[in-house]
């Protein structure tokens, strides 16, 4: 075949394919972000160049294009994959209206904001935003705070933490005896539904006393902590561990880097004595929530999709990832980690007569 023919057949099959993944990009407007098929439609731009210059050009520019078309579209599932958690509230919101519910459309800074008119509102502060970074860690939310969680089921969970930041009616802490007393993470705080639907406060209904210690977040070795810190002095009759196979042992890894972490299970009298810490607590996670307020303010004049792209391949995050892979203990290598943390709560509650009853709560696609 001479050389002007197939040049001629490279260039249309460069075009077909061109026109057609132009199309695909078109097609991603209604699903992703417009910055993704942006990305998309230049990465599909590469691939079609390299089919056109693959005979014209020495082999190194294609392998170029090629490398830059497959970067690009890596780049394109990070963001779909971004812009598939935050498109959940949609999702929601269709589930509210198949059921008859209003949806409430509005943010939870939104939210935050009209609440803050009468007072103090903050967001849930789940328990490991401040880890590795200060002489303290922090289990609970902010104190006697109205807290503003999530929206799954057309209104936004609100209610007036306790005295630990905890999701509780504040005046049990003052209750002569306690029957029952719940750590772990969501699903031991309730998220997304109001106090009388979540674990402690159906128990509550039923007459039992009760002190949920729940935060999101909280994986195994949190949950241990909060244990000693809360409960050694209050004695629960009843303690109910809840552990989410879905994220909890994947947490654990991650609490294990942490030094404060690490020297509850070294040392087993340690205590940050945090119940006396609670000023301080507090102060260091409104400092926390103002600077992510104003973090957010900043960033809200920026392309979404490029600036969550961004985040993602900063090297410093990379490095922080990198640095996890390398020493975080998972399940398979280090099972014996987890059986010491249980064991090592099971010892404290016998210390205070408690029973310890653990609740394994397995994923749905177990079952599904």
């Amino acid at each position: 075949m001479p050389s002007f023919i197939r040049q001629f057949c490279l260039l249309l099959v460069g075009l077909i394919i061109g026109v057609q993944l132009v199309s695909y990009a078109i097609q991603l407007l209604d699903k992703f972000s417009i910055e993704a098929a942006l990305i998309f439609f230049f990465a599909a731009t590469c691939l079609a160049l390299t089919v056109i210059v693959w005979r014209w050009f020495p082999a190194q520019l294609s392998g170029v294009l090629l490398s830059l078309a497959v970067t690009l579209l890596g780049l394109v599932c990070i963001d779909y994959a971004l812009v598939s958690i935050s498109s959940r509230s949609e999702d929601f919101a269709s589930a509210a209206n198949a059921a008859g519910v209003e949806f409430d459309a509005r943010t939870k800074t939104e939210i935050i904001a009209e609440l803050s008119n009468d007072g103090t509102a903050v967001p849930v502060v789940p328990a490991r935003t401040i880890w590795g970074q200060e002489d303290i860690y922090p289990l609970g939310g902010v104190s006697n705070a109205v807290t503003v969680s999530c929206n799954e089921l057309g209104e936004y969970q609100v209610f007036t933490s306790d005295r630990y930041g905890f999701n509780n009616d504040d005046q049990m802490w003052d209750a002569p005896a306690l029957q029952i007393g719940i750590v772990g993470d969501s699903f031991a705080q309730g998220s997304c539904v109001s106090f009388d639907e979540t674990v402690s406060g159906s128990l509550m209904a039923a007459g039992f006393s009760t002190i949920s210690l729940g935060n999101p977040g909280m994986g195994p070795v949190l949950s241990l902590m909060t244990i000693r810190e809360y409960f050694s002095s209050q004695s629960p009759d009843v303690v109910y561990w809840l552990f989410y196979e879905g994220n909890d042992f994947g947490n654990m890894a991650g609490e294990l880097l942490d030094p404060i972490a690490d020297t509850y299970l070294s040392d087993i009298s340690y205590q940050q004595a945090l119940s006396t810490r609670q000023a301080e607590i507090d102060q260091l996670l409104i400092t926390e929530i103002l600077e992510a307020q104003a973090s957010a303010a900043d960033n809200s004049s920026k392309i979404p999709a490029i600036e969550r792209l961004y985040t993602s391949v900063r090297l410093e995050n990379i490095l922080h990832i990198a640095r996890g892979i390398r020493n975080t203990p998972y399940i398979d290598d280090n099972f014996e980690y987890f059986e010491t943390v249980i064991a090592s709560g099971q010892t404290q509650l016998d210390a205070s007569d408690s029973e310890l009853v653990f609740v394994y709560l397995p994923t749905q696609k177990r079952y599904a």
